[in-house]
């Protein structure tokens, strides 16, 4: 017998005596106790774990290992906000030693203005630093930053010229925006803008998983 069926067992009104509406009631009354509390999606991690050995990698300068270590304490951010501050400071050693990864995530940290102060020049710096060593989800933001004005001028030429290098370095999200731009370009910017994408030549990274 299920679980709900047992309850209704126990109940002092015979079945057949009740109303259809009473015997709705009493099935949505038991039911609720066989829906799990709570679901993680696919995938969450839900236990956050920073090892000593992480821990002294980063704190001696290794970029990964904070990187890493950087990650993971935003992640749990929610339960330890001191978590947040010590954040800043690894993304930060990490950026200044050339971490791309840490360069972009410290550039969203400073634009959403959470686990940071919110600083939209700083956020355009890092990303754009990004950018231009070849991350192509950084290339993503920048377009979008030029887009939208967010810690540089409003330029819909160069927002395309962005979104128009993340594209080619397969983010598919940069190729339906690059599209979106493209129909307020006039025939001539539109022009300049792919030449432009191609004029200097940037490194590329893979997308992962792609």
């Amino acid at each position: 017998m299920v679980p709900a069926a047992k309850e209704l067992s126990k109940l002092a009104i015979p079945l057949g005596l009740a109303s259809p509406v009473v015997i709705l009631l009493l099935i949505l009354w038991a039911w609720p106790a066989q829906i799990p509390e709570r679901s993680e999606a696919p995938g969450a991690d839900v236990s956050v774990v920073i090892t000593a050995a992480d821990m002294k990698a980063a704190e001696d300068g290794n970029a990964d290992a904070q990187f890493s270590v950087a990650a993971s304490m935003l992640a749990d951010a929610e339960l330890n906000l001191a978590y947040s501050a010590k954040a800043v400071e690894f993304l930060q050693r990490a950026a200044e030693s050339g971490h791309t990864r840490a360069m972009l995530t410290l550039g969203l940290l400073y634009r959403r203005g959470v686990g940071a102060p919110q600083n939209y020049s700083l956020a355009a710096k890092w990303i754009e630093n990004a950018a231009r060593r070849g991350e192509p989800l950084a290339m993503l933001e920048f377009g979008r930053l030029y887009r939208e004005g967010i810690g540089v001028g409003k330029d819909a030429v160069r927002a395309y010229v962005w979104l128009n290098r993340a594209a080619a370095a397969r983010n598919p999200d940069a190729v339906h925006e690059r599209a979106e731009v493209a129909r307020i370009l006039s025939a001539e910017e539109l022009r300049w803008a792919q030449d432009e994408s191609i004029a200097v030549n940037i490194p590329v990274t893979t997308v992962p998983g792609t």
